[in-house]
């Protein structure tokens, strides 16, 4: 099958549970059916999505360029609530113990509730996220266009350790062996 987006697909597909998920530049989120292509639902939100979708029990999140970070029901595609973060968001959100972890343009790096959608946290920096984030063992790492990478504590956002490179970060990091 075949799906033509009325604007540029910017984030990756995700595919979860036989349904394929995927943003565009329109300002959707789509949720179709993996197998037939066929449409399950749409999210409209008040602007651009460029944000990859992140899938987990049952709740789509994705950001938007609008500045909110949407939690969306993976039946019906239900706004259960939304987050605004002040900033445009094109990060995939990064769930974790319970928590949604993204950065955005107004350069800023968000812990927030993922069955809520409170605020936990907020780290403020210099330099605009875009960059996917990964945890591991109560660590948040994450790299900022300004060219800082960052290892934030999961809990409490505080900086662990930063590390200035001499360019954009524009990757996600990649954790091997610890």
């Amino acid at each position: 099958w075949e799906y033509a987006a009325k604007g540029p697909i910017i984030g990756s597909p995700v595919l979860e549970a036989g349904a394929v998920y995927f943003t565009s530049d329109e300002g959707k989120l789509f949720a179709r059916d993996a197998a037939t292509g066929e449409a399950k639902w749409s999210f409209q939100a008040k602007n651009k999505v460029w944000s990859t979708p992140t899938v987990y029990g049952g709740v789509v999140y994705v950001g938007g360029t609008d500045k909110r970070l949407y939690a969306l029901d993976t039946a019906d595609g239900r706004k259960l609530w939304e987050f605004d973060a002040g900033g445009a968001i094109a990060s995939r959100p990064l769930v974790a113990d319970g928590t949604i972890y993204f950065g955005t343009f107004a350069k800023r790096f968000y812990a927030v509730d993922a069955r809520t959608g409170q605020q936990k946290w907020v780290f403020d920096t210099q330099h605009w996220f875009w960059n996917d984030a990964v945890y591991a063992d109560g660590t948040v790492y994450v790299g900022s266009l300004g060219g800082s990478f960052y290892a934030l504590d999961a809990r409490t956002g505080a900086a662990k350790w930063s590390f200035a490179a001499n360019a954009p970060i524009r990757s996600a990091p990649v954790l091997v062996g610890g």
